[in-house]
């Protein structure tokens, strides 16, 4: 397993994994600026999403859709909201 993280302000959330061909490609995130769902990148799917407005903050996890297909980076995250703070969590898990 790999594990990149990254963090930011005022753009959307994004971090870079590294895969090799055949692995799964999660990300862990939080945004804590305002309870807003994610609209993720092509090729990712929401595992579960916590959209808090009593506090608003917002928690999620994503995938990618299926396996990546060849050795290299591989851009996670989303593309709204691109006006918050975020922290974002990669992890990999490379085929046996």
């Amino acid at each position: 397993m790999t594990f990149s993280k990254a963090s930011g302000s005022g753009t959307a959330p994004q971090a870079v994994a590294r895969a090799d061909a055949g692995s799964l490609v999660f990300a862990v995130g939080n945004d804590w600026d305002g309870a807003v769902p994610r609209t993720l990148l092509p090729g990712q799917s929401i595992v579960s999403e916590t959209v808090n407005t009593d506090v608003g903050d917002t928690f999620w996890v994503q995938r990618l859709t299926e396996p990546a297909t060849a050795p290299g980076p591989v851009i996670v995250g989303s593309s709204v909201p691109d006006d918050h703070q975020w922290n974002l969590v990669t992890v990999t898990a490379h085929p046996a």
